[in-house]
């Protein structure tokens, strides 16, 4: 999946100089190859041209930039981070690079934790909250991975915090409420000859709802020439053939989850008909017939139905 987003908002002119030709060049045969699904010929397309040694600084961030987009489909994320890192180097307020260093950080996070290597996974969370403190996604990963490693306490507070900052997170309340009977279960049993009193519901509280296998992880956008804008990321089952449209560029998983690869991409406003759901990722069929799942978030009803 294209986990980062293209270096935007730099003039053409940056990279448009004629001492810059060569190096433009090779930036924009990176785009290409990336844009193509060609990963491993977008990086090395994009380190011809950071080593040209003729891209003025801020036309260097973009590259650099633009490389650690494509590092990060090889799940490379460690030459990903580095390369974000050299951006910031260039040009410290680029909220794009900012924002792709913080994705990494939690990518690279989560494959530590599906791992089971628990403090790298906890460091990288860490960092990702510190890029940016009011983005809930590495909250919600950490506050996961605490649960999951028995932290109840420290879980709480991170997946409260995520649902804080979105409130309408269906996993952040799944979470939440599965931490809260961990935490009821390791409470004291009470002195014998006393019975228990089960807390008394609060009126109109839903039932708890099941946790999904996975967070999702943040859905991105393909790297682009460098004006391209930066698009954001981010579940009951949907009937056969039901028309939806796409809300954004997004990517076609073979799978329903991040960590299939990417079979195709689906441009916004297109048509697809939504075949079912499963874990939050919704199959569907494409105009040419091809099947794949995208996250529910970035598809709309057409039928009136509002979302699935």
């Amino acid at each position: 999946m294209r986990h980062a987003l293209l270096a935007g908002g730099l003039a053409i002119a940056l990279l448009a100089s004629p001492a810059a030709a060569d190096g433009l060049e090779e930036v924009q045969a990176g785009n290409a190859a990336f844009g193509a699904g060609r990963y491993q010929a977008a990086v090395e397309a994009y380190t011809r041209g950071i080593l040209a040694g003729d891209l003025e600084p801020e036309a260097l961030a973009i590259a650099l930039n633009n490389r650690g987009v494509a590092y990060g489909e090889l799940g490379d994320f460690d030459r990903s981070i580095g390369d974000y890192e050299e951006a910031l180097k260039l040009h410290a307020s680029d909220a794009t690079a900012i924002k792709n260093l913080r994705i990494a950080h939690t990518r690279r996070g989560s494959t530590a934790a599906s791992l089971g290597e628990t403090e790298a996974a906890l460091a990288d969370y860490g960092e990702a909250i510190e890029l940016d403190p009011n983005h809930p996604m590495a909250y919600l990963r950490r506050g996961q991975l605490r649960l999951h490693a028995g932290d109840v306490a420290g879980a709480i507070s991170d997946l409260e915090t995520a649902r804080r900052l979105d409130p309408d997170s269906r996993d952040a309340t799944a979470l939440l409420q599965q931490a809260a009977r961990a935490r009821a279960a390791a409470a004291p049993t009470p002195p014998a000859g006393l019975a228990a009193l089960a807390p008394e519901p609060a009126a109109g509280a839903a039932p708890a709802e099941p946790v999904s296998e996975a967070v999702p992880d943040e859905a991105v956008t393909t790297p682009a020439p460098p004006t391209a804008a930066a698009v954001d990321e981010e579940g009951a089952p949907a009937g056969p053939g039901r028309p939806f449209r796409a809300v954004a560029d997004v990517n076609v998983r073979s799978g329903p989850g991040n960590n299939f690869p990417t079979s195709s991409t689906l441009a916004r406003g297109t048509t697809v008909s939504v075949l079912g759901e499963r874990l939050g990722w919704l199959r569907i069929r494409m105009p040419d017939g091809g099947e794949g799942f995208v996250y529910r978030k970035w598809l709309s009803a057409l039928d009136g139905a509002g979302s699935p």
